[in-house]
């Protein structure tokens, strides 16, 4: 797993040697605004989601294998750091543009013809439910005709959070037929700016290593993307008999 930073102000020398070709249908890369974390059989699947203009669209789909995943944690939380060290906090959003869903199971047999059907998602950042007000008429004491007070109008009693089951949410999403399949990576380069975070994802194959996928997310968008990775492998972990993270 590469780790990298990178901006204006550092040095090449400071920088680590990567030795990545870029091929030009991906190199201009892809800007989300939110991610999809499914966890399938034997990979995580990544869908970068962009909700501009609507609706909104899958734009990059990125297929990990589970052992990639505590690395590209670990290299997302360095990076965090760093930029935190540099540029202060993260900054952060009232409310994501897209719901962020976490999955135990791969997509059902129904749309990929294989594996299990998704069961019990959580949805990262619940939906808004409008409220509603009521106003309640009061009798008056005194039986002569008069005008009826009313109470003010209170706010009813907030609602629970709407949940959404994976099919759900991808019928909301346009999915191209070029990306259905997705693109394999296991590697990752990470960098940031004062504004974004860019993920080079990378295939390291004999005899040349090369990036299969660049997306660009905001850096407000970083927090909920690494508790989102956190929350699928530690669900996933147990079961792969991989050692709980070492804590502070």
């Amino acid at each position: 797993m590469s780790n990298q930073h990178h901006d204006s102000g550092d040095s090449m020398d400071n920088m680590p040697a990567v030795r990545a070709r870029v091929p030009e249908h991906v190199a201009k890369g892809e800007i989300s605004t939110g991610v999809i974390v499914v966890t399938g059989a034997t990979e995580f699947v990544l869908d970068f989601v962009r909700n501009l203009p609507r609706p909104s669209t899958i734009v990059a789909r990125v297929v990990l294998p589970h052992g990639v995943m505590p690395q590209f944690i670990e290299a997302l939380a360095k990076n965090i750091e760093l930029f935190r060290q540099r540029y202060g906090e993260l900054p952060g959003t009232q409310q994501p543009t897209i719901p962020q869903v976490d999955t135990h199971h791969a997509p059902s047999s129904q749309e990929t013809g294989q594996g299990q059907p998704a069961n019990n998602p959580s949805v990262a950042s619940p939906l808004e439910v409008p409220g509603t007000t009521s106003i309640q008429a009061g009798m008056h004491a005194n039986p002569t005709p008069g005008p009826v007070p009313t109470q003010p109008a209170q706010p009813a009693a907030p609602q629970p959070p709407k949940r959404q089951n994976p099919q759900e949410i991808y019928d909301e999403l346009k999915l191209r037929d070029e990306i259905l399949s997705g693109t394999y990576a296991n590697a990752v380069m990470i960098g940031h700016g004062p504004y974004e975070f860019s993920f080079d994802f990378i295939t390291n194959f004999y005899p040349q290593s090369a990036v299969s996928c660049r997306v660009y997310l905001a850096s407000g968008h970083i927090p909920r993307l690494l508790d989102s990775l956190k929350q699928s492998w530690e669900q996933l972990r147990p079961r792969l008999g991989y050692p709980p993270p070492n804590l502070p």
